[in-house]
């Protein structure tokens, strides 16, 4: 995937200085809704060929990407209460386990000693 992107990063370098594309990097990044930051990101885009439609196709993409990621960390989210809820019941059957096996161990000792009378 990077090789095909390379082509294209190196065509947007050609058309913006370094420091634009830096500027446009931290706008980006940024996200600002400062009116005179969008209308310098959209002369950026424009000098560098990147026209609305190509932004738009690039912002449905990413935003199927995040609700993508949403609903899997809410099913891992769901996945993980199971297991939390699991483990709490295993838990109690451990300590339930525990109690009879002490119980038991008691009925034996008494047994033997019982034996030995």
């Amino acid at each position: 995937m990077y090789y095909q992107q390379a082509p294209r990063h190196r065509v947007l370098q050609s058309q913006l200085t370094i420091i634009e594309v830096e500027f446009l990097h931290d706008l980006v990044l940024r996200q600002s809704t400062d009116a005179q930051h969008i209308i310098e990101l959209e002369r950026l885009l424009q000098k560098a060929g990147i026209s609305n439609q190509r932004l738009r196709i690039a912002n449905n993409t990413l935003s199927k990407q995040y609700h993508g990621l949403r609903m899997a960390q809410t099913e891992s989210m769901d996945i993980r209460e199971g297991l939390m809820s699991e483990i709490s019941e295993l838990e109690e059957v451990i300590d339930s386990n525990k109690e009879t096996i002490r119980l038991l161990h008691e009925q034996l000792t008494d047994y033997k000693s019982a034996e030995r009378k």
